[in-house]
């Protein structure tokens, strides 16, 4: 056992076996549960191993011996365990000590560590070397090199070591280690005497009760010797030269481990952080000048092993694959706050030349060889990175050659790196090779050069610890910006307060998914009156909303978090679970079978054994209600009379009967009483059958009646009858009401559909809840906490797709005659009628009477199995990591199997690329994607009606249900303005004779959609962290008071707030009269010229903010919302928003918009060309780019 997290899995495993053996149940009440989370919230808080097994050994053996000895009162495990954890609680506290004993008496047993052992060395060849040329000059030059490497040894050696003027060094306390004790006391300490044990492995025992100083073994003073350095650089206190000893990671109050020991919880991670890393860390100077900074730091990670990095890892060799995904990861959890990468320059730098020593292997026109990319191709990766150049030369920070170097930042913050050369000293030549004492040999000179000196690790770490400590210090001075008093409208502080929205609950599940649902529908981010420096930083301290995680069930919660143990134990557990499932499902047959044979109707009958009464019921074919009561006990369903319906049929009029397993329906109805639809029987029956006798014979026809036979066949209907007569007496009443079936194409099938709502059927129903089923937004949400809990591990999907599943679900047998169905024979071309024993398509009380069973059997796999899955209707799936995906889907197949809820097994999916719900998962890139044959035949039918010029409304229904589809659940707001036209053709009513010829604003909105389709982004499943914005847009718009008499031209402005900058960004421009003359006339035009400054913002800080989450504040409700719903009813607005929303698909920007006070709004001022006031303040003025689509016409 080498981690703590083999320790905890080893007590998951053992409280399984308890399980296992009928000893004790895994739950929270039993104890385990309860123990487990105690362990670890206690080796949160105690690091370590040995403290780790201690508390468990000593809590261990006190349950033994509270069982042993008090067996009367504690006569189970469970008893047993439950009294140590709630009256034993210093058991905790004895753990530490005795953790901390054990680790004195290690230490005095300790023997002096022994030397390290000599590297064998190669085997030589024995035989004679060749006699030739080439021999003869390889060995004239290896006898060169020796005799180099020993005069350089020798010189080493006899370099004297620097003479120390200390005061005599205390005697060594014999508790802490000799190589510690050297380094602590290495040390020049002033003031107060330190703890020597608090810089040591052992730590002190007395903690914050220390008498002594308890401060860290580095010293942090001023720069030694006469070396100064430019007065741009600011150190903040560090050393200019590295400490004589190293601080080690046991002196820090949290050590975080090697990557190899790190977990896939980052739980731990998230409390201490966020963290500085380093990668291609060489001596990692940067990481030890950070950690002294107190700045909390990850392990460097670098191909060699120093004193700070203690295990080698190449992330250029896929050979350590585990490493580098456990730091894409930690990375993309977003628990690091500042990633330093010094790349390695082997054969980068400008140093190899044709001077005999490294050869140039690339030059700045080709950066990765000869040939390669172009500086063109350089530059625009730099621009798109948003990345910043910081040059400087190394001789400024004390290095001895010049070696000019270049960081590339994302933040402006590193400017104070960019030092040239101060001049008054010999730069080095770096040719040749130098001995390298760590290494034991000779190097060449541009190696040794790749240390960064001491001052400059210095001078990086001071930034960082201003990042991490406040990362908007240099933003403090705007901060102070106020609005004169004469001019505020509203006091600050004051608010106007939120009286929540109807559509709140639907507008936080927007926000989940990534978009915003309406203006209003959520709460204000800034709902209190402030001055404009408060709202510049409240804004950018707003967590972007798009980034919060979506919360699930408590059941899928609890199937995630379970989901954490290891895959082998999950594994045995399910098979152990289907195992007792399946002896359940066989034991409990004949009880179904029984309670089926009882009842009085033979087609319930026949319908609910699968088979008729005369033969055997087999297990998979009979409607196992037995089980159902079993499996609903054993979860503790809310629907417990479901199995009662399943066994004697749902009633589909009057009011649906309620599972308790959805809230309420309140929204008011205008149902009417079934007696009324009874009283009219005859009417609506002879109003249908003349529908159906007009109905015209087609293929289409052919292939509804034929399946409407194979459900016949399928004993879920009876018929056909050829009269009414026939019905009548199959029914054994007068006043049924038919249902005309027609047909529904979809895709490369056709598929029945009845009408239930011209024969009053629907209209005779109550809705007693409110249907909820997941969406792909809550299958977002899922992915995201399973790549947050299982971070690098390879996912996968799986579906199970139910076969006729309304055929399968039994109408209580009086309200057949509310259930059958005409249907024209294509043959005789007469009216004949079919009686539905199972739920038809179409009815209003089928969707919720099936979906109660739906969502049972959803319950039954993550409540007792586990899985994490998911019911939409007759679609079951679920996500899991790779490894146990094929268990998961397995187990899914058993259930249904025993249930009795037949599935197809030609529609079985288990891949990495599930497709659900019309939307394919691609779990390998974690993004959800159209397929290509979806994407072409949406462009092809786009293409068609442009070469036609021509859309009918029908078309125009079908192209936009399929649009919409896309737009809600990939593209979010982009494209939403361009679907208001092909809506508004949809319900286009015109005279006769006219043609549906395309106008122009469908022949700008197609184009676009062909676009958005072909290279609309993928939406991507993120991991499962909220994050701040990355920078926030203010705008504002001006137009002249007409009642003023005000004769100053239309004129919008912005200011740019990013936390990678120092300074923000404004513009102001007035608006031509070019752009103006597309606009309808107005009284006022202060709601375009609003909305032009959002797009202007856009276009003109793309650079700055392409990829990134923004915040865009307005003070302008009607732009907000327009901009929101992405569509307007003025066509003027609606091309606006079009261009907003495209500039924002092209910079791959997610923006969130909501409202900023008049007051509060700091645009207010550049937007009446009072630019000295921001400038006063810092901010950089910029040109305004206009966007060339606001001047098309």
């Amino acid at each position: 056992m080498n981690s703590n997290p083999d320790a905890m899995n080893v007590t998951y495993a053992f409280f399984i076996t308890l399980e296992y053996l009928n000893i004790c149940e895994f739950s929270v009440a039993a104890g385990p549960l309860k123990y487990l989370s105690d362990l670890e919230e206690w080796r949160h808080e105690n690091r370590g191993l040995a403290l780790l097994l201690a508390a468990d050994a000593l809590i261990r053996k006190k349950v033994h011996r509270v069982s042993s000895d008090q067996r009367k009162t504690f006569g189970t495990f469970s008893a047993a365990l439950l009294e140590v954890l709630t009256n034993h609680k210093q058991l905790w506290n004895d753990a530490r000590s005795s953790a901390e004993l054990d680790k004195f008496k290690q230490v005095l047993q300790t023997t002096a560590p022994s030397a390290p052992s000599k590297k064998r060395s190669r085997s030589r060849s024995q035989s004679a070397p060749k006699a030739s040329p080439k021999a003869r000059k390889n060995r004239a030059r290896r006898e060169r090199q020796k005799a180099l490497l020993k005069k350089a040894k020798v010189g080493h050696a006899s370099t004297p070591p620097p003479k120390s003027d200390q005061a005599k060094k205390p005697a060594r306390d014999e508790r802490v280690p000799a190589h510690e004790w050297q380094k602590i006391t290495s040390f020049k300490y002033q003031g107060a005497k330190r703890c020597p044990f608090f810089n040591c492995s052992l730590g002190c025992r007395f903690g914050d009760h220390c008498r002594q100083k308890h401060s860290c073994g580095a010293s942090l003073e001023a720069p030694p010797g006469q070396w100064s350095c430019p007065a741009t650089v600011c150190y903040d206190g560090l050393s200019a030269s590295a400490p004589s000893g190293r601080k080690t990671a046991d002196s820090e109050p949290f050590t975080v481990p090697g990557w190899s020991q790190l977990t896939e919880d980052f739980t731990i991670l998230r409390s201490h952080g966020p963290f500085f890393l380093e990668i291609f860390a060489g001596q990692a100077g940067i990481t030890e000048a950070v950690q002294l900074m107190g700045v909390p730091a990850l392990p460097p990670v670098d191909v060699v092993v120093s004193d700070l990095v203690s295990e080698a890892a190449d992330v250029l060799d896929l050979a350590v694959w585990e490493t580098i995904m456990a730091i894409i990861a930690i990375i993309a959890a977003r628990l690091v706050f500042l990633l330093h990468c010094g790349t390695p320059c082997n054969t980068f730098t400008a140093a190899r030349k044709d001077d005999g020593g490294p050869p140039p292997l690339r030059s700045r026109d080709a950066p990765l060889g000869l040939p390669g990319l172009t500086t063109t191709m350089m530059d625009q990766l730099v621009h798109d990175t948003r990345a910043l150049a910081v040059d400087f030369d190394q001789c400024a920070f004390g290095a001895p050659s010049k070696k000019p170097t270049r960081l590339l930042c994302s933040a402006e913050h590193f400017e104070v790196l960019q030092v040239l050369c101060p001049g008054g000293h010999v730069h080095e030549s770096l040719r040749g090779k130098v001995f390298d004492p760590l290494q034991g040999k000779l190097v060449f000179k541009t190696k040794a050069a790749q240390v960064y000196p001491w001052a400059l690790c210095a001078a990086f770490a001071s930034v960082a610890h201003d990042l991490w400590q406040d990362p908007l210090h240099a933003l403090q001075p705007l901060l102070q910006l106020t609005t004169p008093p004469a001019d505020r409208k509203r006091e600050v502080g004051s608010c106007k307060p939120w009286l929540g929205h109807k559509q709140e609950e639907s507008a936080l599940k927007a926000l989940w998914a990534g978009y915003q649902l309406k203006r209003g529908a959520a709460k204000p981010l800034l709902h209190v009156e402030m001055e404009p420096g408060q709202a510049i930083e409240a804004a950018l301290n707003v967590i972007h909303p798009f980034t919060i995680e979506a919360p699930l069930a408590a059941m899928e919660e609890v199937a995630v978090l379970q989901l954490r143990r290891p895959s082998e134990v999950i594994m045995a557990e399910r098979a152990r679970l289907l195992q007792f499932w399946h002896a359940q499902a066989v034991a409990l047959l004949p009880h179904s079978v029984a309670a089926i044979r009882a009842l009085p109707d033979p087609h319930l009958r026949r319908l609910l054994l699968g088979t008729d009464d005369l033969s055997v019921p087999r297990l998979g074919q009979v409607c196992h209600v037995a089980l159902y009561e079993a499996m609903l006990m054993a979860c503790g369903s809310v629907d417990q009379s479901l199995p009662s319906f399943l066994l004697h049929g749902f009633p589909i009029v009057g009011e649906i009967a309620r599972s308790g397993r959805w809230p309420p329906y309140n929204k008011p109805q205008k149902d009417i009483p079934v007696q009324d639809a009874l009283d009219r029987a005859w009417v609506l029956r002879k109003k249908i059958i003349q529908r159906v006798q007009s109905v015209q014979i087609s293929d289409n026809l052919q292939k509804i009646w034929d399946a409407s036979i194979e459900d016949v066949e399928e004993k879920s209907c009876l018929g056909p009858f050829v009269s009414e007569e026939e019905v009548t007496k199959a029914l054994g009443c007068d006043d049924w009401i038919p249902t005309q079936r027609f047909e529904v194409v979809q895709k490369n099938k056709v598929r029945g559909c009845d009408s239930a709502t011209t024969n009053m059927i629907n209209q005779i129903t109550r809705i007693s809840e409110k249907l909820q089923l997941p969406s792909t937004d809550t299958n977002v949400a899922a992915l995201r906490k399973l790549r947050t809990s299982k971070p690098g591990v390879k996912l996968a999907g799986w579906v199970l797709d139910e076969r006729k599943a309304y055929r399968q679900v039994a109408v209580r047998p009086d309200h057949r005659k509310f259930s059958v169905i005409c249907l024209k024979n294509p043959k005789t071309g007469a009216p004949n009628f079919f009686i539905m024993i199972g739920h038809s398509f179409g009815l209003v009380s089928a969707v919720y009477n099936y979906n109660r069973r739906s969502a049972a059997i959803n319950e039954f796999l993550v409540s007792l199995f586990g899985l994490v899955a998911f019911s939409f209707y007759d679609d079951k799936y679920g996500f899991e990591p790779l490894a146990i995906a094929g268990s998961a889907r397995a187990v899914a197949e058993h259930v249904h199997f025993w249930l009795g809820a037949k599935f197809d097994q030609k529609k079985l999916q288990l891949s990495t690329e599930p497709t659900i719900l019309g939307v394919t998962y691609n779990l390998d890139q974690m993004q959800l994607e159209i397929k290509a044959e979806r994407r072409e035949e949406i462009t092809q039918e786009i293409e068609a009606i442009v070469k036609a010029g021509i859309l009918d409304p029908g078309s125009a229904g079908k192209l936009k249900g399929k649009l919409m589809f896309g737009a809600s659940q990939l593209w979010g707001k982009v494209g939403r303005a361009f679907l208001r036209v092909i809506s508004e053709r949809q319900y286009l009513r015109f005279p006769i004779g006219s043609e549906f010829k395309l106008d122009q604003p469908l022949l700008e909105s197609l184009p676009h959609w062909k676009k958005l389709v072909n290279e609309g982004p993928p939406r991507p499943i993120e991991s499962a962290s909220a994050k701040l914005v990355d920078a926030v847009i203010f705008t504002d718009g001006f137009t002249p008071d007409p009642r003023k008499k005000e004769r100053l031209p239309d004129r919008v402005g912005a200011v740019l707030f990013d936390r990678r900058l120092k300074r923000p960004m404004q513009f102001t421009s007035a608006v031509s009269k070019a752009v103006k003359r597309r606009w309808l006339e107005r009284s006022t035009q202060i709601v375009p010229v609003e909305m032009v400054a959002a797009v202007l913002a856009l276009e003109t800080f793309a650079d700055r903010i392409r990829g990134s989450d923004i915040l865009l504040l307005i003070d302008s409700e009607a732009v907000e919302g327009a901009l929101i719903k992405g569509y307007s009813s003025r066509e003027d607005l609606c091309q606006l928003i079009s261009v907003f929303w495209d500039l924002a698909f092209q910079l791959r920007v997610r923006v969130f918009i909501d409202r900023i006070s008049t007051d509060a709004n700091p645009a207010d001022w550049p937007s009446r060309n009072k630019l000295s006031i921001g400038e006063a303040a810092g901010w950089i003025t910029v040109n305004p780019c206009w966007p060339k689509a606001l001047f098309e016409t």
